[in-house]
């Protein structure tokens, strides 16, 4: 439930900092063609922040722990056992 709430939040903010990089884009671009350069660094730094602000938010985590903190502790249990059975295998096949 919390994941969900937490996905829907990241969502809605990349829709909202998206919303901001087209929109900004579009004045740079209006000004652009219509000679009007005076504010276009400013626009610029602008653009430049709401697109490290998009990357940070897509950074951010949805779920409480990292999907990757099983891999080792798996890996732990499962790889010993799948040697085992392989090498069980293994013999049964070379001794018949």
């Amino acid at each position: 439930m919390e994941h969900r709430r937490i996905a829907e939040e990241k969502e809605r903010l990349l829709a909202d900092i998206g919303l901001r990089i087209q929109a900004t884009a579009q004045s740079i671009h209006g000004r652009m063609e219509s000679g009007r350069l005076q504010d276009v660094d400013r626009l610029n730094t602008l653009l430049t922040s709401l697109l490290n602000e998009e990357r940070y938010v897509r950074t951010i985590p949805t779920w409480r722990w990292d999907p990757g903190t099983l891999t080792g502790p798996l890996t732990a249990v499962f790889l010993p056992l799948m040697l085992f059975a392989a090498q069980r295998v293994i013999e049964t096949i070379l001794l018949n």
